[in-house]
This record gives C-alpha cells, sequence and structure tokens, in this order.
C-alpha cells in the first residue's frame, strides 16, 4: 500500500505501507508548472524525479521478533 496513514496501525494486524513523501512531490510539480509558464514554454519531454520513499513496516508483514528489531533500530 502506498501513501501511508495512521489509521494503518489501528488495523488487526497493522498495515505495512511505503510513506511517499507528499511535500517533495508538491514542491517538484510546482517548481515544474512554475518553470514551464515563466520560460513560456510547452512541456515537451517527460521528465521523471526520483524521491525517497520509507517503508512503515507493520504486523501485516513481518513477525514480532522482526517489528522489535526495527523499533530498536530506528530508535533515536
Amino acid at each position: 500500500v502506498f501513501d501511508d496513514n495512521t489509521h494503518f496501525s489501528l488495523f488487526s494486524p497493522s498495515i505495512t505501507a511505503a510513506a511517499q513523501p507528499v511535500e517533495e512531490i508538491s514542491k517538484e510539480t510546482v517548481k515544474e508548472l512554475l518553470k514551464a509558464l515563466i520560460m513560456e514554454e510547452k512541456i515537451k519531454k517527460k521528465k521523471t524525479i526520483v524521491l525517497r520513499t520509507k517503508l512503515i513496516v507493520r504486523e501485516s508483514s513481518a513477525s514480532q521478533t522482526t517489528l522489535q528489531k526495527l523499533n530498536k533500530n530506528n530508535s533515536p
């Protein structure tokens, strides 16, 4: 599942999801649109922009032992 949702942790088992960087996606989209508008150019080529996603591992795809290890490694 893409677009992690806080409600996913409430399900039983909780749902693993990929969190998309929505704010970064929005910024890149606006930047490209403004560039096209300011330069008054038609968008001729498809552009690929790669942004990092974060995998939120929950009970739906990991054992309790694995979850404990992941939580331990991600703790400050």
